[in-house]
């Protein structure tokens, strides 16, 4: 029986870097951030040049390493950008980390404060941050707590979309644009060669026509593809260390709820990996694995080396 292609997943990070930051992607890009902008009611930028281009190179030398999107407008306005599939703990911290280090890099010891320009950070996550919070996009800035209205300073932007079911509907509310992004990033990798015809038919966009052309050409290169898969992989067996790192500590008397996190948190590592490679994954085999909770961890492993969804269902058997 012969293995099974790995299915790309628009949201994989080597794609994301492949699709904002190589040759020629300078419009594609700036169509995305000004879809956000403008769906925030922001103004709305001209020209932004990439600040770090994609070099397949670096993935193969190191599959851990973490590069987010940089770009950077006329105007000296700076633009981070992420998209993240996996749940992390304190993720909101990390993304004010990352940009607190960017805007603290701009100076060198003695310059002027004045010639800081404003950081805008962008994260895209498959996973829900804001339960309480009705929308899909929310952006956030410093404000002066007695009276909300009024901004410290605008060199402080983040913007954070949960690309979630639960937020789904919210889409609705969304600038066409926007909404054509987020539907390419949710769903590209669920199209027919025939449906996504149809779709850049359909699509207003010029730039999410090029996302979907992009998408294809990536898919259709066996090197790309293979380094796409490589990158998954590294991230599960990281994950998996981590895991057990952490098992161990519960063991030794970590509370409860944290072995339930745990398991939460494998649960939707191994679905997103069975997605990742065989598709759509039927009712009926999300029954079983959600009923074979002490086992997760070796579901993970399994999901990693079978070849076809069959050959994963054998595992009951």
């Amino acid at each position: 029986m012969g293995k099974s292609e790995f299915m790309v997943l628009p949201t994989q990070d080597v794609f994301i870097h492949y699709l904002f930051t190589s040759p020629d992607s300078e419009e594609i890009l700036l169509s995305f951030v000004n879809a956000v902008l403008a769906d925030a009611g922001r103004p709305v930028v001209e020209k932004i040049n990439i600040a770090n281009t994609f070099n397949p190179q670096r993935f193969t030398d190191d599959k851990w390493f973490i590069n987010d999107i940089k770009a950077v407008d006329k105007e000296g306005n700076v633009y981070e950008i992420e998209i993240q599939m996996l749940n992390q703990e304190s993720f909101e911290n990390r993304i004010l980390y990352y940009w607190s280090r960017e805007y603290s890099s701009q100076l060198v010891k003695g310059e002027d404060y004045r010639q800081l320009n404003p950081v805008i950070g962008i994260a895209v996550t498959r996973f829900l941050l804001f339960p309480d919070l009705e929308k899909m996009h929310n952006e956030f800035y410093i404000t002066c707590r007695q009276n909300p209205n009024y901004i410290l300073t605008d060199d402080l932007q983040l913007h954070f979309i949960e690309l979630t079911d639960e937020k789904w509907n919210g889409m609705a509310n969304m600038l066409p644009v926007l909404r054509e992004w987020l539907d390419f990033l949710a769903t590209a990798n669920q199209k027919t060669e025939e449906e996504m015809e149809v779709l850049l038919k359909k699509k207003k966009s010029n730039a999410v026509q090029d996302a979907y052309k992009k998408y294809r050409s990536f898919c259709q290169t066996p090197e790309l593809r293979s380094l796409a898969e490589e990158r998954w992989l590294a991230d599960v067996y990281k994950r998996t260390l981590l895991g057990e790192a952490e098992d161990r500590g519960v063991r030794k008397g970590l509370e409860k709820g944290r072995e339930e996190g745990r398991l939460e948190e494998r649960l939707e590592i191994l679905l997103v990996i069975l997605q990742a490679r065989f598709g759509e994954i039927p009712k009926e085999v999300l029954e079983k694995i959600k009923s074979s909770e002490s086992n997760l961890r070796e579901l993970v492993a399994w999901s990693t080396t079978c070849n076809t969804l069959e050959e994963f269902c054998r595992y009951w058997k």
